[in-house]
């Protein structure tokens, strides 16, 4: 979906803004909660409009404050980024605004309706087990857990106080995509992302009287304020590059500019389009300063979607030859019943002979 890149973008210049620290509940509100209360709606609607302008041409976007920080990869990733910001600018108009709502209700009825088949109401996910570790772990810890995953698909926010929640009316625009078949996974968990381990440690500050529930969504809000200040802090020494396409046709196309700076042989941007990878010459070209290669890759649990082998010959076009290059990945999706049968059948071969076939 278009609307990662486009959430990610709209969140990274909120922060970069927010020099003052007044607004990261409000950001924290705008990137995870579904529902949004009136205020928080038009900081999200004014940025939002704010992007539209500054994405409708490469010399706009180049042009303004956040270019030093974010860097936009080819015309076709600033086009799509635009589409979607219109998209969420032109729902929230007032005469737009009801017809934006239903379509968001009947995408989120769908996903609720595929979670309760992937995990019905009475089960227990341990996901969450993850984000708690390695402090030692009861089963009341799990059970706080699973009530908090459930009180965000109910009320769509992680506020426990129901005076707050009865204000959040509004539909967050970020959750809706053009595409209507685009629906939020059945795992959406905004506390997932933290090291809630923090907030049963005894050294952590609690407010009294709160439940252990309260601490962890407190903990990972404290996580996420310490994270903008310090990403708004060495922004001057960052740049995140912006690409929407195909990953495996993405390393191609950087393996290509690589080894033949003309970029002759671009890859199509996806199997669905015949849309070739034309990556910007100023930054890719011979004397661009995008890097083509990298000591460190991380890629989530991308080899659930592509394969493990399809990842590590797309990734070693592009990992440095050098001894702490690294790559990084995880299974989300069981693939053996043990570690030993894991590693027989991963590379759907000999480990040790395909790990060597792989350099």
């Amino acid at each position: 979906s278009n609307s990662s890149p486009a959430r990610n973008l709209l969140i990274l210049s909120l922060v970069l803004d927010d020099s003052k620290k007044e607004k990261c509940d409000m950001i924290w509100a705008i990137y995870y909660h579904i529902y949004l209360d009136q205020k928080t709606f038009e900081v999200a609607r004014e940025q939002i409009g704010k992007l539209v302008s500054l994405t409708e041409s490469m010399d706009k976007w180049n042009a303004c404050g956040y270019a030093k920080v974010i860097t936009i990869c080819d015309h076709d990733t600033l086009l799509m980024l635009n589409q979607t910001l219109e998209f969420w600018r032109s729902g929230t108009t007032t005469e737009n605004l009801a017809d934006f709502e239903s379509r968001f209700e009947l995408s989120f009825k769908n996903s609720k309706k595929m979670k309760a088949q992937r995990h019905p109401e009475d089960s227990k996910s341990l996901s969450g087990l993850q984000s708690v570790c390695p402090v030692i772990i009861d089963e009341a810890i799990v059970d706080d857990l699973n009530d908090l995953h459930r009180h965000f698909w109910k009320h769509g926010s992680t506020t426990m106080d129901h005076s707050v929640l009865a204000q959040a009316t509004r539909v967050n625009p970020l959750f809706c995509s053009p595409d209507l078949g685009v629906t939020m996974h059945y795992g959406t968990d905004p506390l997932l992302g933290f090291h809630l381990a923090t907030a049963l440690l005894p050294s952590t500050k609690r407010t009294k009287g709160t439940s252990m529930a309260s601490n962890f969504v407190a903990a990972a809000i404290t996580e996420f304020h310490s994270w903008a200040d310090s990403f708004r802090q060495a922004s001057a020494n960052i740049t995140l590059r912006l690409y929407i396409g195909d990953a495996l046709a993405f390393t191609q196309a950087l393996h290509d500019r690589l080894v033949n700076s003309t970029g002759s042989a671009a890859p199509f941007r996806s199997p669905y389009t015949m849309t070739l990878v034309s990556l910007y010459e100023a930054a890719f070209g011979q004397d661009g300063s995008a890097p083509l290669h990298f000591n460190i890759i991380d890629t989530s649990n991308l080899v659930d979607h592509v394969g493990i082998i399809n990842l590590l010959v797309a990734a070693s076009y592009i990992l440095s030859d050098e001894v702490e290059a690294s790559l990084y990945t995880e299974l989300l999706v069981q693939q053996s019943s043990s570690r030993s049968e894991l590693v027989k059948t991963l590379l759907c071969g000999d480990f040790s002979t395909v790990s060597l076939l792989l350099g």
